[in-house]
């Protein structure tokens, strides 16, 4: 007999990249903003920053601005990667989760992105490393991959999601983000979005989401959240997102 027993709701959502700069931010505080207005409790979150910069200080009010995530979250700066513990890099993650609300979080730089590097006892850098999609295995976080609504988005997102999977890590979605006026006029040309979809699905099993397409109103850097939420709406499928983390609506 089959059992009634309900899934439990993700507590945690990783947004993870095929490049740096490839839309992750916009389409991790466009979702979380889209899902608190659809009656989900909602955070979004950027733990581990590579760097103490104004960019990311930006990236950081932006997130808070659209997901309306208060700062002072539990974070970790990566200034020298050589110096970070695994330890440190998982608490990050893991100190902000809870059963109460689903937390999207943004991981640097792209899925292969070493993030520390393991040394010998000397102090010598051996081989070993550990990347993006490492972190998000031993966390047993899901994701959702982004790249650029660009002519090598199939490229991107193919490779990445293959090596994520071979991570074991579950990729929710794909999607990708306009992160400039008339970038996805190469794809859009050449394809339909149906046959778009298709073509990544038969390749990495993973359902195309939609691309967040390109505002001259929103802009990261001058923390201008413009018409994210309705961009985010309009363009990805956040019912399919919904389903594969059994959200239910909590506000």
């Amino acid at each position: 007999m089959q059992s009634t027993k309900k899934k439990k709701p993700a507590d945690c959502l990783a947004i993870v990249g095929t490049e740096t700069g490839c839309g992750k931010t916009i389409l991790l505080s466009g979702m979380a903003g889209a899902l608190r207005e659809q009656g989900f409790k909602t955070r979004a979150m950027k733990p581990i920053v590579l760097g103490r910069n104004r960019g990311s200080e930006a990236e950081l009010s932006f997130i808070s601005s659209v997901s309306h995530t208060p700062l002072g979250y539990h974070q970790v700066f990566v200034d020298s990667t050589n110096n970070m513990r695994d330890t440190a890099l998982h608490n990050a993650i893991n100190q902000n989760r809870d059963s109460e609300s689903l937390a999207l979080v943004e991981l640097p730089g792209g899925a292969a992105t070493p993030i520390y590097f393991d040394e010998s006892e000397a102090g010598a850098k051996v081989v070993e490393w550990q990347d993006t999609a490492n972190i998000l295995a031993k966390s047993s976080m899901p994701c959702i991959l982004v790249a650029k609504h660009a002519s090598d988005a199939i490229e991107q997102l193919v490779l990445n999601a293959y090596y994520l999977t071979m991570q074991r890590v579950y990729v929710v979605g794909l999607a990708t983000v306009e992160t400039s006026s008339g970038m996805g006029s190469e794809i859009e040309n050449k394809m339909r979005r149906e046959d778009f979809a298709m073509a990544l699905f038969s390749r990495t099993g993973a359902p195309y989401l939609g691309c967040i397409k390109y505002s001259l109103s929103v802009s990261v850097p001058r923390c201008n959240q413009g018409n994210l939420v309705k961009l985010t709406t309009a363009g990805l499928d956040l019912l399919t997102v919904m389903k594969a983390l059994n959200l239910t609506v909590s506000v």
